[in-house]
C-alpha cells in the first residue's frame, strides 16, 4: 500500500473511533433492530443470527470494543484478531 492511502486510512479510523461496550453501541443497536426486522419475513434466518449473537455476547460482555467508520462489510478479512481475541 502506498504512503498516501496509508494516510488516508489512519485519518479515517482517527475520525470516529470510539471505544464502547458492545451493548452500548449504535451498531448494536442497528443489528437487533435489523433482527427484529428480518423476523417478520424470515423468522428461521432472524432465529440463527439471534442464536451467533448469543454465542457471541458472553464473550465481549463488559469488555471495551473499538468501534470507528467503515464500509459496513463484515467477513472475516475485515475482522481483527489481537492478542488471542
Amino acid at each position: 500500500m502506498d504512503h498516501c492511502a496509508q494516510g488516508f486510512l489512519a485519518k479515517l479510523a482517527e475520525a470516529g473511533h470510539v471505544s464502547m461496550e458492545l451493548e452500548a453501541s449504535d451498531w448494536y443497536r442497528n443489528l437487533t433492530t435489523r433482527l427484529s426486522q428480518i423476523a417478520i419475513g424470515a423468522p428461521e434466518i432472524a432465529s440463527r443470527c439471534q442464536a451467533a449473537l448469543d454465542a457471541v455476547l458472553p464473550n465481549v460482555r463488559g469488555k471495551r470494543l473499538d468501534f470507528c467508520p467503515s464500509h459496513g462489510d463484515f467477513t472475516p478479512w475485515n475482522a481483527r484478531v489481537e492478542a488471542g481475541e
